[in-house]
């Protein structure tokens, strides 16, 4: 997982922005799992997104205006989670 993380903080600064899709950033599909499950990223659709606490500490930004509520809503739905 550290790995992974490192990696992440590594990147060029052109490739740290969120959203993005798992080639723009290296990821294989096996290693977003295993980011998605310990929360450092989520799916939707075919963009993954990292929560504000994790982007800063990898400095990644985002592109246009952060979807925060929404981005709430879907992580809140798929941990089925009321509010």
């Amino acid at each position: 997982m550290r790995d992974l993380l490192d990696r992440l903080r590594d990147l060029d600064v052109d490739r740290k922005k969120v959203p993005f899709r798992l080639e723009a950033v290296g990821l294989s599909s096996e290693e977003a799992r295993l980011l998605d499950t310990n929360g450092v990223v989520f799916r939707e659709g075919d963009q993954y997104w990292i929560p504000e606490i994790f982007r800063h500490g990898l400095g990644f930004s985002v592109q246009g205006r952060p979807r925060v509520v929404a981005m709430a809503k879907l992580v809140r739905r798929r941990n089925d989670i009321s509010g």
